[in-house]
This record gives structure tokens, C-alpha cells and sequence, in this order.
């Protein structure tokens, strides 16, 4: 089965996804649509799909999303030019239907791929000025044992207000360092909280809190009776270490710019898991 796939992966294309509402305005976007157009999530939302198609695609889109009965069960093949972030036409089709939730139609779900398959786009989204940063830091670190430098460019990297690492040894969890946002003054000066039965969960399992997933809140709250506002993830070094991560937001970073902190967070971790893993112990 393994190669079966591995001979047939040259001929699979990933596909992008979008939805757009009734009134044509982008609600959702995969990452593979905003590697598509260069775009980012939070610069189309809500923003109208023909802000990114040539004339006549979007007058495509209008009259697809306004002709037709949005109670009937649908599948239109279309062709559109799209226009990228870095003004790059693309030529591609696309396929339309509706999505609906209790018989009612909410939104319009596109499937997007290059018009004549000839692969995948070589357009990607430009990193943000947070993932510059972070490259930039780490590129200017002398020591990349030094683990307050590497935390600290964690920490912006994942807009987190505090960051803790911990040994875990035995059921025994001990604070190894400690970093904050000297820019937060709620954080400035704040030591790290007391860990929780949260902590020795996702440690003991090896697995992942984050307080932006309603059933590992909804788990936390039943076990400890509170849920941390917290990214919680684990891992075990080559050197068989076990480490415990801590990212601590505030209320503020909330909805989608916490799904993409989380996101930044969940990175930031496994950068520094390789990092470990190639220079052996921090100190």
C-alpha cells in the first residue's frame, strides 16, 4: 500500500477550498487557497470573492450566486481567472455547490484546482512580520543553547504574554525557565502560575492542551474545574527528556487571532523539540 501511494503521489493535486456566502463574500479559506493567492485569512474574510477575480470571473460568480434556487442540491463546473497578492494571474476551475445546515443554505463551498492540472501553484503566502522576526532572531542567536534567547524568540513568535518549559520526570513536574512580554505590563513581572491536573494530563499523556479546542476546555473544566487560557504540548527528546511547554495568552487573543497564536505556538514547539534534538541539552 505504501507504494502504491508513494508511486501515485506525483499525480495527486491538493486541491484549495473556499466557501463564500450568499452574498458572495468569503467566509472560509484553507491554507492551500491562501498559499494559492498569496492571501491570508484575515485579509478576505467577510471581503467580496470578486475583490481577487478578473472582470468576467466575477461577474460569473454574481450571477451563479444570484440566478440560481439555493434550496436545490447543486455542482456547477466553472472557469475563473484569479488575480494573486502579487498581481499574478491564475487560470483555474473550479467546482460550486451549496452547503446547508438543517435544510437551510448557509454558504457556497468552491473547490479550486490549476486549469489544465499541470501542478501545484508556486505562489505562497508571504510570511507576516511576526515570522520574519522570529526567523531573524534565530539567525542572530550566537548559542542556540542558550535557552532563555531560544524562549524568548518563542514567545513573540507565539504572541503569548508568558512561556515556561518544565522537566517532567516521574509524575514530578519542575519549572526549568521562564520567560515574559516585557511589553505586556499584565505579564511584565508575573511569575508562572501553579501547573494543574491540566498539565500532568497532557504530560503523562503526551498529547495537547489548548484552550482554543471547546472539548479539551470542556475535559479541563470536568477534571479541574477550571480550563487555563493556555497552548499545553509535550514531548520527549532523542536523549529521552521529557519536556512540558506553557504558552499563557490573555483574554484579549481571542477567536481567530488565537486559533493562529495556538498555530504559532504549536510550531514554536516542535522547532524548539528539534532543536534540543540536534544540540543535545539546553542549559
Amino acid at each position: 500500500m505504501a507504494s502504491a501511494i508513494s508511486k501515485n503521489a506525483a499525480i495527486i493535486e491538493r486541491c484549495a477550498l473556499c466557501k463564500i456566502d450568499l452574498k458572495g463574500r468569503f467566509a472560509f479559506l484553507d491554507e492551500e487557497f491562501m498559499s494559492l493567492t498569496g492571501y491570508r485569512d484575515e485579509e478576505l474574510l467577510g471581503k467580496p470573492i470578486s475583490k481577487i477575480l478578473d472582470a468576467e470571473s466575477g461577474e460569473l460568480i454574481r450571477s451563479l450566486v444570484t440566478d440560481r434556487n439555493h434550496y436545490d442540491t447543486f455542482f456547477d463546473y466553472v472557469k475563473l481567472t484569479l488575480i494573486t497578492k502579487q498581481n499574478r494571474k491564475l487560470s483555474l476551475c473550479a467546482v460550486v455547490s451549496l452547503n446547508f445546515i438543517g435544510g437551510n443554505p448557509v454558504n457556497l463551498q468552491m473547490i479550486l484546482t490549476k486549469a489544465g492540472g499541470s501542478g501545484r501553484t508556486e505562489v505562497y503566502a508571504a510570511p507576516d512580520q511576526t515570522s520574519l522576526d522570529f526567523l531573524s532572531n534565530l539567525s542572530e542567536m550566537d548559542d542556540f543553547k542558550n535557552l532563555n534567547e531560544l524562549l524568548q524568540a518563542i514567545l513573540g513568535f507565539a504572541g503569548a504574554g508568558q512561556l515556561g518549559i518544565y522537566d517532567y520526570d516521574n509524575s514530578t513536574m519542575s519549572l526549568k525557565m521562564s520567560v515574559n512580554d516585557e511589553n505586556n505590563a499584565q505579564y511584565a513581572n508575573s511569575e508562572m502560575p501553579e501547573t494543574s491536573i491540566v498539565h500532568l494530563m497532557v504530560a503523562d499523556s503526551g498529547s495537547r492542551y489548548s484552550y482554543t479546542d471547546d472539548k479539551a476546555v470542556q475535559t479541563a473544566i470536568e477534571k479541574s474545574g477550571s480550563a487555563p487560557q493556555e497552548l499545553v504540548t509535550s514531548f520527549i527528546t532523542n536523549s529521552n527528556n521529557q519536556y512540558l511547554l506553557r504558552f499563557i495568552y490573555d483574554d484579549k487573543i481571542e477567536g481567530k487571532k488565537a486559533m493562529a497564536a495556538v498555530s504559532k505556538a504549536d510550531i514554536g514547539s516542535k522547532i524548539l523539540q528539534k532543536l534540543i534534538d540536534l544540540i543535545g541539552n539546553i542549559d
